[in-house]
């Protein structure tokens, strides 16, 4: 049985060091073993809070906009599902240049991008570089979340049903990296039915 992971609930500023880590052991398509992945996400009283780390000999990072591509480029993203009853699954996907894709939907086919013009107002990300790659800091208000989930709550006991990925499509060696393994034919991250189980405590 997989391991739930534990989104512990902080109040004020958030240490780090008390938040478990997450490792993206899962490789994919001939991923190099000199990169690897982790992540951190916690709740505060307004918003999830999501920290993801690379470690990795090269950054790409060519998309910037509105409408980029961050996948392209060297990428951490989380996928989850806020309500257990409900399909659908926010994806949000970052490079280092802050570009963002997000998306909900209940599928690859099915998802919808989210072009908001105040997305950096409302997620306030943060990226930089570390002594071994780059990281991303960002968070998540529940009030973004409950405009597409009315009925969404943070309480101890509460589910969420996640994923969280690194990759680059278009590095000099495209790589992929996932928290839980993605174990199907046809490779995709959005495999809903493959996220594993967070749990607020």
């Amino acid at each position: 049985m997989e391991q739930i992971y534990e989104i512990k609930r902080v109040a004020g500023s958030i240490n780090w060091e008390e938040i478990p880590v997450l490792q993206m052991e899962y490789a994919y398509l001939n991923t190099p073993e000199d990169i690897t992945a982790f992540g951190q996400i916690c709740a505060g009283g307004d918003a999830l809070f999501v920290r993801l780390w690379a470690h990795q000999p090269q950054i790409r990072a060519e998309e910037f906009g509105l409408d980029g591509l961050p996948y392209k480029d060297s990428c951490l993203e989380f996928f989850f599902r806020p309500e257990e009853n409900d399909p659908r699954y926010f994806n949000f996907e970052f490079n280092f240049n802050k570009c963002l894709y997000l998306g909900i939907g209940t599928d690859l086919d099915t998802r919808q991008r989210l072009l908001l013009e105040d997305r950096e107002e409302i997620f306030k990300p943060e990226a930089k570089l570390t002594e071994k790659g780059w990281e991303v800091f960002y968070q998540i208000p529940y009030a973004f979340i409950q405009s597409y989930f009315p009925e969404f709550r943070i309480y101890e006991g509460k589910n969420l049903w996640a994923n969280c990925y690194t990759c680059a499509d278009l590095a000099e060696i495209p790589y992929y990296r996932s928290w839980r393994k993605v174990n199907v034919d046809f490779f995709s991250f959005h495999r809903p039915e493959c996220f594993g189980l967070m749990r607020i405590v």
